[in-house]
């Protein structure tokens, strides 16, 4: 029984975290073209894999360069 009230709060807990992150997104774009039409220069850190493809795509759309460097920090499966 508790395991399946653990699983149950796990997946909640993973649909508030994705949909949190995309709450933020359009404001976050909103502040990247800011920051881009005074040409300041920024770091942006994401822990979301979907937050992190819309913010490739939106950059990638303005011809901002960027570096990925999750592939880095990537968990092997050993």
């Amino acid at each position: 029984m508790a395991s399946e009230s653990r699983k149950e709060l796990n997946g909640i807990f993973k649909k508030v975290y994705l949909r949190t992150g995309l709450a933020k997104l359009p404001e976050l774009i909103q502040l990247i073209d800011l920051l881009l039409e005074n040409q300041v220069s920024f770091v942006i850190v994401v822990y979301n894999s979907i937050v992190m493809d819309a913010l490739k795509a939106a950059l990638s759309k303005r011809q901002v360069p960027f570096v990925n460097i999750s592939p880095f920090f990537a968990q092997s499966k050993d």
